[in-house]
């Protein structure tokens, strides 16, 4: 009785587009904190490259690793980057009046004063007050 052994090209290709959803993975996580909104996009199409190359690699016959990762991480890639940007959004212009006051803070004083200002911005963010 033989085993019907999977054609090489096969295989090739599969291991080839885990590795291409791998690439796509570190690319997304490497884009996270400059630039979290293209991580998040970037993020997806490694999920979906992933998926596919498992999908690829469960035809071919061959081992499923390098996909089960990138199915692993992309999708705390996206969680991530969704997180970062949607406090880009709500944050954004209180953090821009920080580094602007941070710019020209020369003493601690000054610079302690600007975190506080930027505790009462956020506080005002949600409704709170911070004295």
């Amino acid at each position: 009785m033989s085993v019907e052994q999977p054609a090489a090209p096969a295989v090739a290709a599969a291991r080839g587009a885990g590795r291409r959803a791998l690439l796509v993975t570190v690319v997304a996580v490497l884009m996270l904190v400059p630039w979290p909104l293209p991580a998040l996009v970037v993020g997806v199409l490694a999920f979906v490259l992933a998926v596919r190359a498992f999908v690829a690699a469960g035809r071919a016959g061959s081992r499923r690793r390098v996909a089960i990762v990138a199915m692993s991480v992309s999708p705390v890639v996206v969680l991530l980057a969704g997180l970062l940007s949607l406090s880009q959004l709500v944050f954004g212009d209180q953090i821009a009046r920080y580094e602007e006051c941070m710019r020209g803070a020369n003493t601690h004083t000054s610079r302690d004063q600007c975190q506080q200002e930027l505790r009462r911005d956020i506080g005002r963010t949600f409704g709170l007050r911070i004295a």
